[in-house]
């Protein structure tokens, strides 16, 4: 037999063979293949979203840390940025109101403009926009994405003794508490009837924001993974963890600071 003959008495077999459909059992099959590599590649991803956003963090402190730098070697008393340090009282009418470290004064922040610092180099990657950050009342402070602890008053425990001393010179010789110049932003403010809330970046790639209403998160094992951190010496950041910063209490807030 030839194979031309061979060929064509089997091609009616061959296109049955062809016409086989994919069975039910094998399509979910296939689909759950697909899902189990989906599941082991998304803590991949993820991770390499947080080591993105922990990245894009250092490279915004070096900028304000630099930023921050050549802001006092303009200034002629090489004084840096001043915080909110009386802003507050002003605005509130009142004596005695605490520096919050997450604003800065309108003017400060203003000329820190000309130096690179815009409003998105100063938010936490994770944090993203927030109708709270960055007040447009040009009477009151900035509220920033991070936190800026130079040129700010001394935060006293509740006998006036110093517990946190910012550096406000350029060339001050004194030994301030840290060498922090900004960090991004997080605290707990979760004091029941505050009204106010507490922030927690870099949990992976995300922040949590809670407010004084929900259970404090800060009580459980869910800390956040840490902060980026600027520091006084050069331009220098790192990205430290939280069981290496250190936590100091203002009146009903805590803050989180590194050495």
């Amino acid at each position: 037999m030839s194979i031309l003959m061979l060929l064509t008495t089997n091609r009616p077999a061959l296109r049955a063979r062809g016409a086989r459909g994919i069975t039910l059992v094998e399509l979910l099959t296939v689909f759950a293949i697909i899902l189990a590599l989906v599941a082991m590649a998304m803590p991949a991803l993820q991770g390499i979203e947080a080591t993105k956003m922990r990245t894009q963090c250092q490279a915004n402190t070096r900028i304000f840390v630099g930023a921050c730098h050549q802001f006092a070697l303009d200034n002629a008393n090489l004084e840096y940025p001043i915080g909110s340090v009386g802003v507050a009282a002003e605005v509130e009418g009142e004596d005695d109101v605490p520096d919050d470290y997450t604003q800065i004064s309108p003017s400060a922040f203003t000329a820190l403009t000309t130096y690179g610092v815009t409003p998105e180099s100063t938010t936490c990657k994770t944090i993203g926009e927030q109708d709270w950050l960055f007040s447009t009342d040009i009477d009151a402070p900035y509220r920033m994405g991070m936190i800026y602890w130079l040129g700010r008053e001394d935060i006293l425990d509740a006998d006036d003794n110093v517990i946190y001393q910012s550096r406000q010179r350029y060339d001050k010789q004194y030994d301030p508490t840290s060498r922090t110049v900004v960090t991004c932003l997080a605290f707990d403010s979760h004091t029941p009837g505050t009204g106010e809330m507490s922030v927690m970046p870099h949990l992976g790639n995300a922040c949590k924001v809670y407010g004084a209403a929900e259970p404090n998160p800060w009580t459980g094992s869910q800390h956040h993974d840490g902060l980026a951190v600027g520091y006084i010496d050069g331009s220098s950041a790192a990205f430290v963890k939280y069981e290496d910063l250190t936590d100091i209490t203002q009146y009903h807030r805590i803050w989180y600071v590194a050495h």
